[in-house]
């Protein structure tokens, strides 16, 4: 007889962490985002990606500094501080 698949939900239910228990035991669950730097994909069209690309290189910086500017301009549009 074939083994039959998992499922997701088999999954999830051996992951998902227990209600009970202080806050600080959850948060050491976390493994994504504990570095100083985080890194991120940005899904981009091909068309997209060559006139991000193009003004990076037009302005000589990266498209990392060119989001990390455009995400401060709008911090600072919503009255928050800039990045």
């Amino acid at each position: 007889m074939a083994k039959s698949k998992g499922s997701f939900t088999d999954f999830t239910d051996e992951w998902r962490p227990s209600t009970e228990g202080a806050e600080a035991e959850q948060k050491d669950l976390r493994i994504k985002a504990k570095g100083e730097v985080i890194h991120i994909s940005l899904r981009l069209t091909h068309e997209q990606w060559e006139r991000v690309t193009q003004l990076a290189n037009a302005e000589g910086t990266s498209i990392n500094r060119l989001a990390i500017h455009a995400f401060s301009k709008l911090f600072q549009e919503k009255g928050l501080p800039a990045l």
